[in-house]
């Protein structure tokens, strides 16, 4: 499992398991995540989104054929002959870790899982958006442009009818 940590030069540093320094080099960041669809861009509200608990580090992470196949993998292996694939930690965590500890992580998956579930965009359209809380949503806002249920969604509207309380 590889953990990565940014410092405040933007530079990043890659992390085993076992904490033993593999890299330190400093190395460009990747834009979003393949699995959970959650972007690194910065937030557009003003909140204390700077707690590192909302930040989203996207890396290179070499996945064994097995993590494709777990149930909120929106990926698939063919799309990565080398096995290297853009994800952020949380997806990297998920779907590298142990399964005892991997669902500590899942949230981001399971977001994208449902905000892209044809039967629940059928049902409930850009409505679906209102599960989404407000402190969340500059992850994946660029992302759901590209869902035609959900195209015309802000920041604001619909109104979150979930908050996080995760720093509070």
């Amino acid at each position: 499992m590889v953990e990565t940590v940014e410092s405040d030069d933007n530079s990043v540093s890659a992390t085993s398991a076992d904490n033993e320094e593999e890299s330190a080099e400093p190395f460009e960041l990747l834009l979003s995540c393949d699995n959970c669809h959650r972007c690194r861009d910065k937030p557009t509200i003003e909140m204390e989104l700077h707690h590192p608990v909302y930040r989203v580090l996207v890396t290179n992470v070499h996945l064994e054929s097995g993590a494709f196949r777990r149930k909120f993998s929106t990926i698939r292996s063919s799309q990565y002959r080398d096995g290297f694939v853009p994800l952020c930690v949380e997806c990297a965590r998920y779907l590298t870790g142990n399964r005892q500890r991997q669902f500590a992580s899942v949230f981001p998956a399971f977001m994208w899982v449902m905000l892209t579930n044809e039967a629940l965009l059928q049902k409930h359209g850009h409505r679906l958006w209102s599960l989404v809380p407000a402190r969340w949503r500059h992850w994946w806002l660029p992302s759901v442009e590209a869902v035609q249920e959900l195209s015309g969604v802000t920041i604001d509207d619909p109104k979150p009818v979930v908050k996080d309380v995760t720093v509070e």
